[in-house]
């Protein structure tokens, strides 16, 4: 009773018929009245017929008992008598007869979530607090989700099981398709394992940036010679991934080409604290060691990055050094609030 009277202190009558619609049982597992009207209709709540919004209006009485896929006889019952309420009220007897004789549904409709890790993502930042809008694009999502699933096809020969897609502007920093794996209930591949934000080894993705860094420095230039050459620091000895050496080749051609050797020696002569330091400001979040700790080998696979922070950087790279987050969210607001749009 005191719980009641503080809600009604608080809300106002639309407000709190707005949260028990939201959160309302509706029969299997279907909490709130728009996931209602999609899984049982397929379609908005504007689009109902006044036979589906008596449907949904009695399944909250007793959603156990009644819901559409089963005990039709009485939901059919109790629907038929809110219809005839409205008879007396609202629609007119032709409406109403029509209505008295349309099927109720017989099947849920499953959600259709192309991006399931998204959803996950926000669901637990925010706890039902409030309605977000993404940056998303559904058609280049989707088309996402096709060609990883192909080219996976393809790549399943060689033991790839899985794969991760994420698209952003270049301009805008606005994240388009987020594909964190290429089935999100397939557990033998692993698929709610989030593929975007799973930390993997760098492999060579990080050589462009010392170039770049080491041209902004004049260490290099495109054309500058470079050695190619068996070369030992120490216990380290890098070597390139076909083991053989070209002995010189021009910077231009290292980079292209993603040679080890000649990287390993620029990142000796740049600096690996200079190198550390530039990825932690440009936003890089996972390397949990110290500059010292990964060495030399931090530009050939030794250090940890995420897909998400590497498009954050190749953004950072075409827009001439200038880092800034991607942008997932377009907008957030409260449940009952509209937009802003």
């Amino acid at each position: 009773m005191i719980m009641a009277m503080k809600i009604e202190v608080q809300f106002s009558k639309d407000e709190i018929l707005g949260l028990y619609l939201d959160h309302a049982p509706y029969g299997g597992n279907i909490i709130g009245y728009q996931a209602a009207v999609y899984r049982y209709f397929g379609k908005s709540p504007g689009e109902l017929t006044w036979s589906e919004a008596a449907t949904l209006a009695v399944l909250p009485n007793a959603p156990g008992m009644i819901t559409p896929v089963k005990n039709d006889s009485n939901l059919v019952e109790k629907r038929n008598r809110l219809l005839e309420n409205f008879k007396k009220k609202i629609i007119d007897q032709e409406t109403y007869v029509l209505s008295c004789i349309e099927e109720i549904p017989h099947e849920i409709t499953p959600f259709e979530n192309p991006a399931p890790h998204v959803s996950r993502k926000l669901k637990n930042l925010y706890r039902n607090k409030k309605v977000i809008i993404t940056t998303l694009d559904d058609k280049i999502q989707r088309k996402s989700l096709e060609l990883t699933a192909s080219h996976l096809g393809y790549l399943r020969q060689f033991g790839i099981r899985n794969g991760a897609v994420l698209v952003a502007e270049t301009q805008t920093g606005k994240v388009r398709a987020y594909v964190g794996s290429q089935a999100f209930f397939d557990q033998k591949s692993l698929g709610q394992v989030d593929g975007v934000m799973a930390p993997r080894s760098s492999g060579s993705v990080l050589k462009p940036f010392l170039f770049a860094l080491a041209i902004d420095e004049g260490i290099v230039l495109p054309q500058t010679l470079m050695k190619d050459i068996p070369t030992f620091y120490g216990a380290f000895s890098p070597s390139n991934a076909s083991e053989s050496y070209d002995g010189l080749v021009t910077a231009q051609d290292a980079l292209i080409r993603s040679l080890n050797v000649p990287s390993v020696r620029l990142l000796n002569a740049y600096g690996i604290f200079a190198f550390y330091t530039f990825l932690e400001n440009s936003g890089i979040e996972t390397l949990f060691r110290s500059a010292d700790d990964y060495g030399l080998p931090l530009i050939i696979g030794g250090s940890e990055v995420t897909l998400w922070d590497m498009a954050m950087l190749f953004k950072g790279l075409a827009n001439y050094g200038t880092f800034e987050p991607l942008q997932l969210i377009e907008e957030e607001r409260l449940k009952n609030e509209s937009s802003a749009r």
